[in-house]
């Protein structure tokens, strides 16, 4: 088991039937149980159904989506309450998804009430080409620490204005403030989920709005990228990894289709953009799940330098074709409780020929993010480059 099982499975469909102003429920009724029309909602999970719980009219979701039907939504306000079993023991993940542009593309909120107390007690993720992102997307911007009653109602809003969002828990005030959405700044659909435990949904209301509403969280200071932050990669086609040797010749390399992306801010480089990775049932990789990433280096002099890296989930460096490092990052790799999270957790040290260079990072995904971040802190006689 992981965070939030694979997605790439869950096929959600919405629609916006004509006529419908893109409202649901009313924002000015709070804490009445609003009646819900399970007409309105597309079921994709073990179950779906209006039921009453606590007292309230509720929507109750196991293992799946509910997808509501006429409503689509860039900017605006997702409000609901969540009642599930709060238990350290037994996982649950329930949450909101929104901007939703098919099966595989959407953003979503959702909280973890087995972390009850913890800082990853919720998270923000973009879901992109079906790979989710918690390993990439983690710490203060994604999630914030709370405690979350046993099977009582925890108020959640979302306030979604362009590429930023508040989400207030209990609370009148933002208790977390996203500075960055990752995914577009679109009309998409919403919907609401529940996996590993039962939740119960009540006083619902989407609200989309025309134009971006203001936020109240205020700006958030970033950390400054890491020295020597590699900003751009060249990345290649996928490959199985069981493909791979200890040496990359050129036939093989020549034989790829590449791409130069540009990392964000703090150097991530979220490799879903490729595409989505093939899994069966279970979650398990049966098709290419692998793609290399290059960046050039001219060196005035042989020298040895120090490359620091973060990579989800297995990583292999090649320089000048030949292997030098191999390394595994993924879920519980480290010891019982490392989620697989990418951080500069590996430094390898490379001897480079005087002239050009060519290095690669070979990175093999199983789940919970596809990603590298790269940084060589002494770039003195180098130039990088894709």
């Amino acid at each position: 088991m992981r965070y939030l099982p694979p997605l790439i499975a869950v096929l959600f469909t919405f629609a916006l039937p004509p006529g419908c102003d893109g409202t649901y429920g009313d924002s000015t009724a709070a804490d009445t149980g609003l009646p819900i029309d399970i007409s309105q909602w597309i079921p994709e999970a073990e179950l779906v159904e209006v039921t009453q719980h606590l007292g309230r009219e509720s929507l109750h979701v196991v293992n799946g989506f509910a997808t509501l039907s006429g409503v689509s939504l860039a900017n605006g306000t997702i409000s609901f309450d969540v009642a599930a079993r709060v238990d350290p023991v037994e996982p649950g993940f329930m949450g909101v998804a929104f901007r939703q542009q098919g099966p595989l593309d959407f953003e979503s909120f959702y909280i973890r009430t087995h972390h009850s107390n913890e800082p990853d007690a919720n998270q923000y993720a973009p879901y992109w080409n079906g790979h989710e992102a918690y390993q990439l997307y983690y710490g203060t911007e994604y999630s914030v620490p709370a405690t979350y009653p046993d099977d009582d109602w925890i108020h959640v809003k979302m306030v979604i204005s362009e590429n930023q969002a508040e989400v207030y828990l209990d609370s009148d005030s933002p208790s977390l403030v996203i500075p960055e959405l990752k995914g577009p700044w679109t009309d998409g659909g919403v919907g609401l989920f529940a996996f590993y435990s039962d939740a119960w949904f009540s006083n619902i209301v989407v609200e989309p709005a025309s134009t971006p509403p203001e936020l109240r969280g205020g700006s958030v200071d970033r950390e400054e990228p890491a020295p020597g932050t590699i900003k751009s990669w060249s990345i290649s086609g996928m490959l199985e990894e069981a493909t791979l040797g200890t040496t990359l010749d050129n036939e093989t390399l020549q034989g790829l289709s590449w791409t130069d992306y540009t990392a964000e801010y703090d150097g991530i480089l979220n490799l879903a953009a490729v595409g989505p990775i093939e899994t069966d049932a279970y979650g398990n990789v049966v098709g290419p799940n692998t793609v290399l990433a290059r960046i050039r280096v001219h060196s005035d002099l042989a020298q040895v330098k120090e490359i620091r890296l973060g990579f989800s989930d297995r990583a292999r460096v090649f320089v000048n074709g030949k292997l030098v490092w191999y390394g595994s990052d993924g879920f519980e790799s480290r010891d019982y409780r490392f989620l697989g999270t990418v951080g500069f957790w590996d430094t390898v040290y490379a001897w480079l020929d005087e002239g050009e260079n060519e290095v690669i990072v070979t990175v093999s995904e199983s789940e919970g993010g596809w990603g590298i971040l790269g940084a060589v802190p002494d770039q003195t006689g180098l130039t990088l480059s894709p």
